[in-house]
């Protein structure tokens, strides 16, 4: 009797806890919120870099701020995806209360992320504000406004990013092997090799 009185606290805690966790928006989508429990101090950063010509390969929709209708110009290089804060334990915090995104922040950056932190789609993406934006504003509102107890405003959140970028970018070094093929081992079912 006490095991069943036991679990089901522990249901009803659990439960009490996803209702702190989940939103219904206008559209009567649910979609998941970071409670004030959730924003926790992160254990370290995670610099995502993108290979453009792999995605700009599948691209069928061109715009101004699509980094991949560039013809010659458009990156040919790794570029930055996101500064991302995460936890030990595989999770990480997103949509940390902080200001919405704010282009002028960034106005004297805007060239050089255009150049390495490129747009490489013509939808606009998500924010936590329930807007849809600048690819950079959904990486400031969705990443940095988590990371801002170590980097700070918005402008010196895609500074940081830049020069992590900079400071560790082995790119030039990464050449196409004449000899061997190379394959992704990060979910490969070993089982079941490809052919």
């Amino acid at each position: 009797m006490t095991s069943l009185s036991i679990s089901m606290i522990l249901a009803s805690v659990l439960f009490a806890g996803l209702l702190t966790a989940v939103q219904v928006n206008a559209d009567s989508a649910v979609e998941l919120v970071a409670t004030v429990a959730e924003q926790r101090e992160f254990d370290y950063f995670a610099l995502a870099v993108q290979w453009p010509p792999t995605y700009c390969s599948k691209s069928t929709k061109c715009c101004d701020q699509n980094g991949c209708c560039r013809g010659e110009d458009s990156p040919t290089w790794f570029t930055i995806h996101g500064l991302w804060p995460d936890y030990n334990d595989g999770s990480w915090p997103s949509c940390c209360s902080g200001p919405a995104f704010d282009e002028t922040e960034i106005s004297s950056l805007l060239n050089v992320l255009d150049t390495y932190w490129p747009t490489l789609s013509c939808s606009k993406a998500s924010t936590c504000h329930n807007k849809k934006g600048l690819f950079w504003a959904h990486e400031w509102e969705k990443h940095g406004t988590c990371s801002s107890a170590v980097t700070g405003d918005e402008y010196s959140y895609f500074v940081t990013a830049l020069n992590l970028y900079f400071k560790y970018n082995n790119s030039s070094k990464i050449s196409q092997s004449k000899t061997q093929r190379y394959i992704y081992l990060g979910k490969l079912d070993l089982n079941n090799p490809p052919t």
